[in-house]
Formats: structure tokens, sequence, C-alpha cells
């Protein structure tokens, strides 16, 4: 192949993504402007998987009531369209999709890469989702508040926690995919342990993704 016609390909991918990258903004800013006016019937599609999973790791029983949400009133646990880690789930999708788009070198895959983040950002966000419900439920009978430290602040510090690791993890995974031929379609013979010599660099990304999270979104 001669170097114009490198060029020429080069210029053409790059074209293609800033199109899907573009795609990936649309997709989330859509994704923000309907949590904001949905309601617990709405968001259904992510209450229900997540008071499965809480039931299934905890034995708590769920029932579903209109207009609230999931309810277990032997536990006092309610899982509220606030505790649906939708705005975990947008920053989650919009990390994996752009990962994996600025390591895509075959135009062919690109079209593939948004439903794999959307499916990968909304496991992770139905494990983040439940971790963090199951760790509140056993912060909330611990035997550890006092005027300052109240159980509302344990809830919120433990959600933090919960979603960072969990982002973190994920971006760690999509960022070791890019070195998957199976995935990707091409081989990048760069050096992994050179990529992944920088703990700190390598969290950057995450870290940038929650403060969008807590501040933006």
């Amino acid at each position: 192949m001669t170097q114009g016609n490198k060029m020429n390909r080069l210029r053409q991918i790059t074209v293609h993504k800033l199109f899907y990258g573009l795609l990936v903004l649309l997709m989330a800013a859509g994704l923000k402007y309907g949590y904001s006016q949905a309601g617990s019937e709405d968001l259904s599609w992510m209450l229900g998987p997540t008071a499965s999973l809480v039931e299934w790791l905890t034995g708590v029983a769920f029932t579903k009531e209109p207009g609230v949400g999931y309810v277990a009133p032997s536990a006092q646990v309610a899982i509220v369209p606030a505790c649906a880690g939708i705005n975990f789930l947008i920053a989650a999708f919009g990390m994996t999709a752009l990962t994996w788009l600025y390591a895509l070198k075959r135009r062919f895959f690109l079209p593939f890469c948004i439903p794999a983040a959307m499916m990968a950002a909304y496991g992770t966000t139905l494990c983040a989702n439940s971790l963090r419900i199951l760790l509140s439920m056993h912060l909330f009978s611990a035997d550890i508040y006092s005027g300052v430290i109240t159980p509302e602040r344990m809830h919120r510090i433990a959600g933090i926690v919960v979603y960072f690791i969990c982002l973190c993890l994920l971006y760690l995974g999509a960022h070791q995919a890019t070195f998957s031929r199976t995935f990707f379609g091409n081989r990048c013979r760069q050096d992994a342990e050179g990529n992944s010599r920088n703990i700190f660099l390598l969290l950057l990304p995450p870290f940038f993704c929650y403060l969008a999270i807590a501040l933006a979104l």
C-alpha cells in the first residue's frame, strides 16, 4: 500500500471515529434527558434486575410498589429511581465506547463498539448498584454512628467508593481489551507492560469520568 493510500485510509477512519464519537455523546445526552423525566415505572429495566440481584445475594424479598420502586419492608430497604445508577451508566458507557473507538484500527469494527460498550456498561451498573445496596444494608445496622457519622453520610460514602472502584475496573478491562485480536480484529503491537506501567495514568480516565458524575451530571 502506497503512502498516499495509507494517509487516505487514515483520514477515512478518523472521520468515522469522529462520527461515532459524536453519536456516543448524543446517546449519553439522550439517556440523561430521559432519566431526568423518568419515574420508577420508566426505570424498571434497571430497578427490576437490580432488585432481583440483591434479592438473590441476600435472600431478602423485594416487591414492586407502583410509583415508588422495589421495596423490602422486612429490611427497611427501598430501591427507588435515585438508586438506578443511570448517571454511572452514562459515564461507564461513554468512557468504554470512546476508549474502544480510539483504539480501533479497522473501520469495519467501529459500529460494534457502541452496542458492546452499552452492554458492558449495563452489566457493570447492575453489579455496582447491587454491591452498593448490599453494602448499605450492612452499614445501616452497624453500630458505628455518632453525631458526625450518620447513616446518610455512610450511604453516600459507600456509593462513592463502590462506583469509583467499579468504574476503574471497567476501564482497566476495556483498556486490556485493546490488546485483544479477537475483539478488535487487529493486533496491537504495543508493549502491554509499558502501557500498564503507570497505574496512576491508567486511572485518570475513570477519575475524570467520575468527576463528570459528581459535577457535570
